[in-house]
């Protein structure tokens, strides 16, 4: 059975874990620009290291202890209590991670909207980055679409929302070449032929014929498809600035291996409490 996606009347939104709720315009980099940006973010994490490193061994180390592990050692150190209020605040707020968005108001912010949210975990399989083969469960039953669109680009965390609801994605997507073939093991698989081209579509296959297929289950998937038509122009380019970064990073890693490094772990009692930490190995 074949369907067609209503594309108006409908608001969508989508996040990936490390950007913001917004979809934002992207630009497209380049090659260079790839390596440049990770070039900078990785020495960046190793001067954190540094720093931090530095920070955990310049403690007042009263007991200390080691185990090897392989090359490295896990090294546990029971360092000086904290003696003021002050001393304390200075310790906590060198912990804290200074990020770009406040939680509690992203959380508050949240708790105050109307709108459902729904959590909709999506496995499948997309073939020649054209045709998307997709499966999940909706209230026990299983069921199983196949959608003219390369769900490759929406990232395996992310949010979509319609007018009423909000959907937390996880995907879970293999990408595959069809070898020019239309089925897999004997078992026919619509090509992107099968599909309209004016209109998103999604092709329900293996219904159960004692279970009443429920509309509410496309939902999600609907709500997918109507960003991707929406926005697939930036999603298409994040994807392929995601892949030039990823391929720049494994360059760059494979010729400046990050730095080996001993774990250390510091253990701060409160004041006056005896310490359980043994120097004997």
């Amino acid at each position: 059975m074949k369907f067609p996606v209503i594309l108006f009347s409908l608001v969508s939104t989508i996040a990936a874990a490390n950007t913001s709720s917004e979809v934002v315009k992207t630009s497209p980099i380049s090659v260079s620009e790839a390596a440049a940006i990770v070039k900078a973010q990785e020495e960046g994490r190793e001067l954190a290291k540094d720093r931090l490193e530095y920070e955990l061994k310049n403690e007042d180390v009263r007991e200390t202890a080691s185990a090897a592990v392989g090359r490295r050692k896990v090294i546990f150190n029971v360092v000086r209590p904290i003696e003021h209020e002050t001393e304390k605040l200075r310790v906590e707020s060198r912990r804290e991670s200074h990020s770009e968005v406040d939680a509690e108001a992203l959380f508050q912010a949240r708790e105050a909207e109307s709108k459902e949210s729904v959590q909709f975990t999506l496995s499948g399989t997309v073939w020649d980055k054209q045709v998307s083969e997709l499966w999940w469960d909706y209230e026990g039953v299983r069921y199983r679409v196949f959608v003219n669109a390369n769900f490759m680009l929406f990232p395996g965390l992310g949010e979509v929302e319609d007018e009423d609801t909000r959907y937390t994605l996880f995907t879970l997507l293999t990408d595959q070449q069809s070898n020019g073939r239309s089925s897999t093991d004997g078992v026919w698989r619509p090509t992107v032929a099968d599909f309209s081209s004016e209109t998103m579509e999604y092709i329900v296959v293996d219904p159960k014929e004692d279970v009443k297929i429920e509309p509410k289950a496309f939902a999600g998937i609907e709500a997918m498809l109507r960003h991707y038509a929406e926005h697939h122009k930036e999603m298409q380019i994040r994807y392929n600035n995601a892949e030039k970064l990823r391929k720049a990073r494994a360059a760059y890693l494979e010729a400046n291996p990050p730095k080996e490094r001993d774990t250390i772990i510091n253990f701060r009692p409160k004041k006056n409490a005896p310490s359980s930490l043994s120097t004997e190995q």
